[in-house]
C-alpha cells in the first residue's frame, strides 16, 4: 500500500528499485523514452491516466493508489485519510434520487456496489444533483478499469 504523503516520483522510484529494474527498464515497459521516467521519478512532469495506469501494471503497483498519487487534488477532493480509507456521511438527496432512477441506472450500467461507493465518499456539496453522481461513477470506473 502507497504512503498517502509519497509522490508519484517516489512511489515509482521505490518500486522500480525494489524490483531491480532499471529506468530503460521501466519505460521499455510503460511504451515511453527513458528520459521520461527521469522526469517522472523527479516530479518535473505530470503523467497522462493513460501512463498511470501502465505504470501502475508495468511496477505492480495498485492502480488507485498510483493515481492518487500522481493527482493529489483528488485525494483532498474525495476527503480520503491518510489511511486511505473514504470518511463515511449519509446519502444525500442527489444519490438517492439517482438511485430512485432506474432508467438512468440501467442505461449508464451503475451496479449497487458503484452506489454503496460514492455514498460512502464525502463530497462537501461539490456533487449534488443525480447526474453529478452518475459522473463521478463513471469516472471512478473509467479510473480503475
Amino acid at each position: 500500500m502507497a504512503r498517502a504523503t509519497e509522490t508519484f516520483g517516489t512511489m515509482v522510484l521505490r518500486r522500480r528499485k525494489e524490483l531491480g529494474l532499471t529506468q530503460s527498464d521501466v519505460a521499455q515497459r510503460v511504451g515511453v523514452q527513458p528520459n521520461y521516467i527521469v522526469y517522472l521519478e523527479k516530479g518535473e512532469r505530470k503523467p497522462s491516466d493513460r501512463t498511470v495506469l501502465r505504470m501502475a501494471d508495468a511496477l505492480g503497483i495498485d492502480r488507485g493508489d498510483l493515481y492518487l498519487a500522481a493527482n493529489p487534488d483528488l485525494r483532498e477532493f474525495l476527503n480520503i485519510s491518510d489511511g486511505n480509507e473514504v470518511q463515511l456521511a449519509e446519502m444525500s438527496g442527489g444519490l438517492r434520487a439517482l438511485t430512485e432512477d432506474r432508467a438512468l441506472c440501467d442505461r449508464l450500467a451503475i451496479t449497487p456496489d458503484e452506489i454503496d461507493t460514492v455514498a460512502g465518499l464525502r463530497l462537501r456539496g461539490r456533487v449534488t444533483t443525480p447526474a453529478q453522481y452518475a459522473a463521478l461513477i463513471l469516472s471512478v470506473r473509467y479510473i480503475f478499469a
